[in-house]
């Protein structure tokens, strides 16, 4: 599910997905080129990947491990007809995914000439993660037993079939004199 956010539930508030976002703002990058705009994305406590996307798929920042930090520069132009930002992140088996659509970031301030830095530092997709492997293995635990016990109850089973049955005639009683 794709969340709509407004700016201001970065740097507030834990969002829907159990995510916390930071937004760090410079209005007058002086390493912004001219009629540009800087997007970047930086991990804090935080391994599996994560992007800042536009809604036609350009992608503004990536970072996933050991890489960190990404930054890039859009021409204003294009960022303000290639609107609104996509935040995403790797999901279940590393499923790159959008979590998130920032609805308001042209209206609620961001300019040509600023540097935006999302700094993701909690992934509430760990957990349930985490919770979902813990889950397969205990189905996979139970699954085995389950299996041992059928194997356990199949070979008692076939035992009983191999062992030979004798056929006895009626019970004679002898007297001794």
């Amino acid at each position: 599910m794709i969340y709509p956010i407004p700016m201001k539930a970065l740097n507030t508030s834990m969002l829907p997905d159990g995510d916390r976002i930071l937004l760090f703002v410079n209005d007058h990058s002086p390493s912004c080129p001219d009629g540009s705009i800087e997007i970047g994305l930086e991990l804090y406590n935080v391994a599996w990947w994560k992007g800042v996307q536009l809604n036609d798929g350009t992608v503004l920042a990536q970072c996933q491990d050991a890489q960190i930090s990404s930054l890039s520069a859009v021409g204003w132009d294009f960022f303000r007809t290639a609107q609104p930002i996509q935040l995403w992140k790797a999901k279940m088996f590393g499923v790159h995914t959008p979590m998130y659509v920032i609805m308001d970031a042209l209206p609620t301030g961001m300019r040509a000439g600023g540097r935006y830095v999302f700094i993701w530092e909690a992934d509430g997709s760990a957990a349930v993660v985490a919770a979902e492997q813990k889950r397969l293995r205990e189905d996979a635990a139970r699954s085995r037993k389950t299996q041992q016990k059928r194997l356990k109850e199949n070979a008692a089973g076939s035992i009983k079939a191999q062992q030979p049955t004798t056929a006895r005639g009626p019970k004679v009683s002898r007297s001794v004199p």
